[in-house]
């Protein structure tokens, strides 16, 4: 098993910066940029529905890279996973579940565990936003490994995404 925690302070309180994230125009603004041929990762909106009372939202990021020729003996040429959100506003936190979505051997997507949390917790100079995530592959001397693999990848997209929502508050917000 692999976890990490990552950190971010933007300098407003979480309120004003959940508001903005949760926009429409953020997410046109995000989909806009994640979905061009440069992306590292494109994301794909699935759903945004309600389930029992709480939002659940689907969104599929495709890796836009080339791969590690180990990841591609199990994905194929590329990888995606269908992230499920289920969104608590009251509490300002979002957990998470990624799916590789393999179409070379499905029964391996069920050997991979991908799940986490990300909140926005008040902070002295606003407030913070704390990505938690853990990854279990059970995949008998190749788990450690991939979970590596995808842990970096997971980091530099959580990395990414901070500072893409740092520069649009700044542009929205001031």
């Amino acid at each position: 098993m692999h976890s990490f925690e990552l950190r971010h302070v933007y300098p407003w309180p979480r309120e004003t910066v959940w508001a903005a994230l949760d926009s429409q125009e953020y997410a046109d603004t995000r989909g806009a940029a994640t979905t061009q041929e440069a992306s590292k990762v494109i994301v794909t909106a699935v759903s945004d529905t309600t389930v029992d009372g709480q939002r659940v939202r689907q969104v599929r990021h495709t890796i836009n890279r080339d791969l590690p020729r180990l990841m591609k003996r199990f994905t194929g040429p590329t990888l995606s996973y269908l992230v499920t959100e289920k969104i608590d506003p009251s509490e300002f936190i979002v957990t998470w579940t990624a799916a590789p979505e393999l179409h070379t051997r499905p029964g391996v997507g069920r050997r991979v565990d991908i799940r986490g949390t990300y909140a926005f917790d008040p902070h002295p100079e606003g407030c913070e936003r704390i990505v938690k995530a853990r990854i279990e592959v059970a995949i008998p001397g190749l788990g450690g490994k991939i979970e590596h693999g995808i842990a970096k990848s997971l980091r530099q997209t959580h990395a990414a995404s901070a500072e893409f929502a740092r520069a649009y508050l700044q542009e929205s917000l001031g």
